[in-house]
Order: C-alpha cells, then structure tokens, then sequence
C-alpha cells in the first residue's frame, strides 16, 4: 500500500512544475486505479472509489474507469443507483463496450431487475463472446427468471471458460440458487 500512495504521490508532482500535462494527467490516472485496485482488496470499498472518482475527474468520459467504479459499487452492493449511472455513461461514452454491459447485468442483478441484467448479459455476450463474468451473470439472471436448464448450461460453460468464476459470484453474495 506504501508503494501505492507514493505512486499517486509521485504522479501529483507535475514533470514540468506547472499545470498537469497529458502525460502526467495519464500517469496520474493510471496511479489512482492502480491503488484503487489495491484498496479494493484490502476491503477498502470507499477510498477505491473515491481514487476511481479522481481518475473520472481527469478523464470523465472514460468508458473504462466509468465501468470500473460501476462495477466496484455493484459487487459491495452500494450505491447502486451511482454505480448504474455510472455504466449508463460508460456506454453511452462507448455504446459497443462488452464490459460495460457486463457490469451494468451486475447492477441490474444486484437490483433484482432479472429481465433487464439478462438483456444487458446478452448484449455483452454478443460483443464478446465466453466472457465468464457475463455468462455467470446471465446464468444467475435465468435461474431468477425460472429458465433453470439455459442457466445451467450458461454456467457450465462459465466455469468451463474460468472455473473460479462461481467463487467470486459466491463472494461477493451472489448464487445460482
């Protein structure tokens, strides 16, 4: 973590003494979500946000920083309306994006909006095909929705393609059943 604070340090300190130049503001970004990503796991849920939310302050229309703070608000289960918001802009910043549609199927999931997750698993899928995580949360989407032998096949092949998948849908409080 030391590492980390003095990488944001070290990427606040411009090269040039003056205001942030696309380098050092591409630098500083790349700092804040490479800490954010160590926050995280440490279980620091809001101060990864709050470094993902500096990051957004810099680029604000990056799809992917935009869906990596949608998808970090999705798996703790906060702040879902925030997190949907934030993979709404995501795709709207970059309408083709797989792993947006995969995060806002997180949402949707968390939100108890089946029909919606299960639309948003498909389009992601569409994009790009055997993303465990989309396939994952589509098969848990179906099983809610009562379509058990589509989420059964949708999550065989999920594990088939990462076979901790099921593990992190587990850890983060979310089940086939």
């Amino acid at each position: 973590m030391n590492a980390c604070d003095s990488l944001v340090r070290l990427a606040c300190t411009p090269s040039s003494g003056q205001l942030l130049s696309i380098d050092d503001r591409d630098i500083l970004i790349w700092a804040y979500t490479v800490r954010s990503a160590a926050l995280l796991n440490l279980g620091r849920t809001d101060n990864a946000i709050a470094d993902l939310s500096d990051a957004i302050e810099l680029d604000p229309i990056s799809a992917p920083l935009l869906t990596n703070r949608c998808r970090v608000r999705a798996a703790a289960n906060y702040e879902l309306d925030l997190a949907l918001a934030d993979c709404n802009a995501a795709i709207d910043s970059e309408p083709n994006a797989a792993y947006a549609f995969d995060s806002r199927g997180l949402v949707r999931l968390r939100r108890g909006e089946f029909t919606e997750a299960l639309s948003d698993y498909d389009t992601a899928l569409h994009a790009q095909p055997g993303v465990a995580t989309a396939l994952y949360g589509r098969a848990i989407a179906r099983a809610r929705l009562g379509q058990v032998e589509a989420s059964q096949m949708d999550a065989a092949e999920a594990v088939g393609n990462d076979d901790q998948i099921d593990d992190w849908f587990a850890a983060i409080g979310l089940m086939l059943q």
